[in-house]
């Protein structure tokens, strides 16, 4: 899976803790299932549209919908290098 952009998503902070993150593919259940492995996940497919949660603590909560293209990352610190971890995770999915 690659990375093809990633934008801040504005907040009320001086520095924003959130991303959008631009995939090349859509989310699949497989990739889920991987990522979800760093941390907790929580997934709903009882709705309409998949629903997908992963949070690594003192890390970042990933939030996503299965069969989007884009995740919404939340940072919850030291923010450029979670932020280059989770990239490296991401582009480490086995295709």
């Amino acid at each position: 899976m690659k990375i093809i952009g990633i934008k801040e998503v504005e907040d009320c902070f001086d520095r924003s803790m959130f991303r959008e993150i631009e995939l090349d593919r859509p989310v699949s259940y497989r990739f889920i299932e991987f990522i979800g492995k760093t941390g907790e996940l929580e997934y709903y497919h009882e709705f309409p549209r998949p629903f997908f949660k992963v949070t690594v603590p003192f890390k970042y909560t990933l939030k996503g919908i299965e069969g989007s293209s884009s995740v919404r990352l939340l940072l919850k610190s030291d923010f450029d290098a979670v932020l280059r971890e989770f990239c490296e995770t991401v582009e480490s999915y086995p295709e």
